[in-house]
């Protein structure tokens, strides 16, 4: 899984379906169908996309895109200082 800040590049509409393409850690990754939108719906939240996801090799990988309140620190950053104290 991908985690961390997600800058979303493009949509499209393929085949009625709509294809996100991301650039993460200079890859490019195009999304085949979302896997999970946790609170994406509510007007004032954070809000948690999880898409599968195709690099251009055709690996498969899951991406996390998430908003948060700008006071809140990132996941990937919470995740660095919990391991840092293991």
């Amino acid at each position: 899984m991908i985690l961390g800040g997600t800058p979303l590049l493009s949509a499209s509409s393929v085949g009625g379906e709509i294809q996100y393409k991301f650039k993460i850690n200079n890859q490019f990754f195009i999304t085949m169908c979302t896997l999970a939108t946790l609170s994406a719906d509510a007007m004032v939240s954070c809000g948690t996309w999880i898409y599968e996801a195709q690099d251009k090799h055709g690996n498969i990988v899951a991406i996390k895109d998430s908003w948060q309140n700008e006071d809140h620190e990132p996941e990937g950053k919470i995740l660095e200082m919990i391991f840092e104290d293991i």
